[in-house]
């Protein structure tokens, strides 16, 4: 039998090396980005606490306008609109699409088995923040077994 010259492989030739002048900020305003929303959505939350708690004692206290940025919690609403729709039988009149995206999203995951948000919804975020790179610990304090719905393979 005679043996054949296994066939050459091309790779793909690399991006030249660009080195960067002046220091890189980039991660530095990515912090001061996040950071920015943390404290809009804290005062969002405080406003909208306070507009909730007037109507809750009937007129009584310190009277806010209701936050117009609430609107980003629209998950929460299309979980609560979910059940309004279930107990009752009927649509909600507010925010309807977040409720119509919240069963899509659990069908999605139901039926094509793809998880909306993956690992960093579970606690990915948490992972990343406190160094567990092996994806199972938490900075070795605490360990989530391998068939757990924490566990996430990277």
């Amino acid at each position: 039998m005679a043996t054949q010259p296994a066939p050459t492989v091309q790779f793909p030739t690399k991006k030249p090396f660009i080195r960067r002048f002046g220091r890189d900020t980039s991660q530095r305003t990515r912090h001061i980005v996040q950071e920015l929303f943390l404290l809009l959505n804290g005062w969002l939350g405080i406003q909208f606490y306070l507009w909730a708690r007037f109507y809750e004692r009937g007129g009584a206290g310190l009277s806010v306008q209701r936050p117009a940025g609430v609107e980003g919690w629209l998950p929460i609403a299309g979980l609560m609109n979910t059940k309004y729709l279930l107990v009752t039988g009927s649509v909600p009149a507010i925010h309807p699409a977040a409720m119509y995206l919240f069963i899509g999203f659990m069908l999605m995951s139901i039926l094509l088995k793809k998880a909306f948000c993956s690992c960093s919804a579970r606690w990915g975020h948490s992972r990343n923040f406190c160094g567990a790179s092996d994806g199972v610990s938490l900075a070795g304090i605490f360990a989530f077994p391998s068939g757990s719905m924490f566990h996430c393979e990277r």
